[in-house]
């Protein structure tokens, strides 16, 4: 469970206006996968950044244009097993439930595109992003900048992937 600190200004100093720890909860359908939004700035901010404009209640997990979201992204290794009376479905219903906005793009192959520029940094584990015609292998400490492109990510690793993304939404043109 990573904690958070976020600061503020106070009077002209710099404090620490949040410290809480975000729970990064496994899907019931699929325990080896989570996927959590840590923060979001909202569409409109200044500095000093409102630290208590950011709600847990959202349309959607995809940041509007302008808006900046951090997401930690855990993927199962390619030989998890499928849990034992594994129910597609269900898992499709707590994808569209805990990832709102971001489920609805994914396509049958895992393949999918959205209106951001996100920063995507592999935090352990291995991972291979998948383009419509490459594969790219990536590592602990690799970064991938994904410009709105379709795409998909695949762990081919035998140990979990966790990745730190900061999605910036883009209006695409």
């Amino acid at each position: 469970m990573p904690k958070i600190v976020v600061t503020g200004h106070d009077g002209g100093k710099a404090v620490v206006a949040k410290n809480f720890e975000r729970p990064v909860a496994a899907f019931e359908t699929m325990p080896a996968f989570s996927a959590t939004l840590v923060w979001s700035t909202g569409q409109r901010f200044q500095l000093p950044f409102d630290t208590n404009s950011f709600s847990d209640e959202r349309d959607t997990v995809l940041p509007a244009e302008g808006e900046i979201n951090l997401m930690i992204v855990t993927y199962p290794s390619a030989d998890t097993p499928v849990p034992e009376g594994f129910d597609p479905a269900a898992f499709g219903a707590e994808m569209l439930a805990r990832l709102p906005g971001l489920a609805e793009r994914f396509e049958e192959n895992g393949m999918h595109c959205t209106d951001t520029i996100d920063f995507g940094i592999i935090l352990s584990g291995e991972l291979q992003l998948r383009l419509d015609d490459e594969i790219v292998s990536l590592n602990a400490g690799d970064i991938v900048v994904q410009n709105g492109t379709r795409h998909g990510w695949t762990n081919p690793g035998s140990e979990p992937t966790t990745v730190a993304f900061t999605m910036i939404g883009a209006r695409r043109a």
